[in-house]
């Protein structure tokens, strides 16, 4: 991470982070910048790291268990996996709704006509950062179908830092293909712990 090419301050939920130094900012043009959207690519590859934030406001009760999540007491080494259907204990069923509503589904994390899929993609609790600075922080593992329905190569490594709440979020992820990711996630993973977030308290539009 070392001679970084981006710095990102005061920019939605961000305070300030480092872009990893692979990253390159992409111009994106007035009529694309919707919902706070930033892009830093790799030259030559599919991998971004893009940010993007919703207005989407949670109710009272969706707000109260979405950071009911981010409270939990979890390893820092393991964390754990959410199980939204009720397959096993415990049972984080009733913060489905509260999940759903936290993504802009017209937005460029759906690019291209992109949709989820839904069976294939994970969400965990887990620690971002090392030691007394580590922070829990909502992750997705993220596939999709792409827009005539077969499955995509494309995939996200998706982090909430903050909880959704009744004025919306903010997320940032890292895209590509499997072998993109892997390549780049420990950069990502370290240019996230030493970032600055903030709750997204009154939405800049």
């Amino acid at each position: 991470m070392s001679d970084p090419k981006s710095v990102i301050t005061e920019h939605g939920i961000i305070e300030e982070m480092i872009v990893p130094s692979a990253f390159s900012p992409v111009d994106i043009s007035k009529d694309k910048q919707w919902n706070k959207y930033r892009e830093y690519k790799v030259l030559g590859s599919t991998a971004r790291i893009c940010y993007e934030q919703t207005d989407q406001s949670l109710s009272a009760d969706d707000s109260a268990e979405m950071a009911k999540l981010f409270d939990e007491d979890i390893s820092e080494k393991t964390g754990r996996t959410l199980n939204l259907y009720g397959e096993a204990e415990p049972d984080d069923g009733a913060v489905y709704t509260a999940l759903c509503q936290s993504f802009v589904f017209g937005g460029f994390l759906v690019r291209d006509g992109s949709c989820l899929d839904m069976d294939s993609s994970t969400w965990e609790l887990r620690k971002i950062g090392t030691g007394s600075a580590a922070k829990t922080m909502l992750v997705g593992r993220l596939k999709f179908f792409s827009s005539n329905g077969s499955l995509s190569r494309r995939e996200a490594f998706l982090i909430m830092p903050k909880p959704a709440g009744e004025s919306g979020c903010g997320y940032i992820w890292l895209e590509g293909t499997a072998q993109e990711i892997k390549s780049h996630l420990d950069d990502f993973l370290q240019a996230v712990a030493a970032a600055k977030f903030r709750e997204l308290i009154v939405l800049q539009k």
